[in-house]
């Protein structure tokens, strides 16, 4: 990544986003379908969630708490929304620190570059994001430089995702695609996907 790129201040940007569009998902839109097919918004939104606590904890590199192994229904706790956007406060406070950017820590499956986790957690943020808003009528706001930093790390990590089942086939966008839409179909996903058509 470039280093003028200030990733704590794009994580911050990106979880705020996301949490704005967590805050207005209804119930009766948990099982309504996503951009994601393997998941509906109730599995869609147990990941994100579980992905928050994931990576705060990569950012203090400290364990994760006990229990959070992500398989939790969130969602089935009528106030999910408002955790989630005090946990989006904790996982961009979690990245403002300049430790947080330094070494490796652990991530997922294993251990990471603390540069990649936070990387990750960018593309998480804002891909993931646009997923639940597409699914639930909403529109994700995406920060042109967010928009930018997240097109240059899928197109990175856009052949080991496509490997690992992560990312779907690419799909060519259209010729005056903007660069979020660029990046959505570089990541297997639709720009146009809508669950009238899923």
């Amino acid at each position: 990544m470039e280093n003028t790129v200030d990733m704590s201040e794009l994580i911050d940007t990106a979880a705020t986003s996301a949490a704005g569009v967590v805050a207005r998902v209804r119930p009766e839109q948990l099982a309504a379908p996503t951009p994601c097919a393997q998941w509906d918004v109730r599995a869609l939104a147990n990941h994100m969630s579980g992905f928050l606590v994931m990576s705060e904890c990569a950012a203090r590199k400290a364990p994760l708490p006990v229990g959070a192994d992500g398989k939790q229904d969130m969602t089935a706790d009528p106030g999910w929304t408002t955790w989630y956007g005090e946990q989006a406060g904790k996982l961009a406070a979690a990245w403002t620190d300049p430790a947080a950017l330094q070494g490796t820590t652990a991530f997922g499956p294993g251990e990471y570059p603390a540069e990649l986790a936070a990387a990750i957690t960018l593309m998480e943020l804002t891909v993931h994001g646009w997923d639940l808003a597409r699914a639930t009528g909403q529109t994700l706001p995406v920060d042109e430089t967010v928009a930018s930093t997240v097109h240059q790390i899928v197109t990175e990590i856009a052949d080991n995702a496509r490997a690992n089942g992560s990312f779907g086939e690419a799909i060519p966008p259209a010729a005056s695609a903007l660069t979020f839409d660029q990046t959505l179909a570089a990541s297997g996903r639709d720009p146009g996907w809508s669950p009238a058509a899923s």
